[in-house]
């Protein structure tokens, strides 16, 4: 997954490869040029994928609804 999102410009942030003896996976983070943050955590198991962006580039989303 490293290798994968350096081919497309991400910026890799923290990788953990040991999550402790309660966790079975290993953790990696990376930013996209955009500003997207993405966390991915393999295991075992189950894998996640975490993705936190802006919903819209449109500035009229920044104005707060009641």
């Amino acid at each position: 997954m490293k290798a994968h999102w350096e081919s497309k410009g991400y910026k890799i942030g923290n990788v953990f490869d040991n999550m402790g003896a309660n966790a079975t996976g290993i953790e990696i983070g990376a930013s996209t040029p955009r500003g997207m943050v993405l966390v991915f955590t393999p295991s075992k198991n189950t894998s996640f994928i975490d993705v936190q962006s802006e919903c819209t580039l449109d500035p009229a989303a920044d104005k707060k609804t009641t």
